[in-house]
């Protein structure tokens, strides 16, 4: 079984290579995009982002095996 980690780190992979067939994901799942329910196939961020510059910025759940990925920021990313 992959760890959290490993998974997240493949979803990135993935938007970099235009190929969301290279995430992991269950039967029955949940993705959304700019607070809009969207197909993984469908989202922006697959068919735009060429490449990664600065460092994602990860929110994750292990209770319920959930993640969340924000891209951008660069200065502007204030961690609490």
């Amino acid at each position: 079984m992959k760890t959290m980690k490993e998974i997240r780190d493949q979803f990135v992979q993935a938007i970099e290579n235009h190929n969301p067939g290279m995430v992991p994901l269950t039967k029955k799942y949940r993705a959304t995009e700019n607070n809009f329910p969207v197909s993984i196939g469908f989202m922006t961020t697959f068919r735009t982002i060429n490449k990664i510059k600065a460092t994602p910025y990860y929110v994750e759940d292990p209770k319920k095996k959930q993640f969340g990925v924000f891209f951008g920021g660069g200065r502007r990313w204030k961690r609490c």
